[in-house]
């Protein structure tokens, strides 16, 4: 009898426990999204205004990627416009979809995201098909 109260004590000890991390990294997530989600709405607004800026600072991959990508925001005709999908958890990165379109042209791109030191950093980009 003993034997069962403390098993019942010390799982509920146990689920409360993870439930309340649980709750705290999901709150934590859902920040750093808002945050995501605000940098690309800026990203959208800078690109109708023509800029780079901010998606160039948020770069972090490699010196090929890197210089394809700088290289093709640098080449872009003016007027494109940004879409990007909901960005979603997988593991410990984000990822979601970026359209270019500039005309009757569409260039869409896999990105995917990771967050350290509370900052947002591009850390993949493939193009969709490759």
């Amino acid at each position: 009898m003993i034997k069962r109260g403390f098993v019942v004590i010390v799982v509920t000890f146990l689920l409360v426990s993870c439930s309340k991390v649980d709750i705290k990294q999901v709150s934590e997530r859902d920040k750093a999204l808002e945050v995501l989600t605000s940098k690309l709405e800026l990203i959208k607004k800078e690109m109708q205004e023509d800029k780079v800026s901010t998606l160039v600072d948020m770069l972090d991959i490699s010196i090929i990627k890197n210089y394809k990508i700088k290289r093709l925001l640098n080449n872009l005709p003016q007027g494109v416009k940004f879409y990007y999908t909901k960005p979603e958890f997988e593991k410990d990165s984000v990822k979601n979809s970026v359209g270019l379109r500039y005309g009757e042209n569409i260039f869409y791109l896999d990105v995917e995201y990771s967050y350290k030191n509370k900052e947002w950093r591009v850390i993949d980009i493939k193009e969709r098909g490759d």
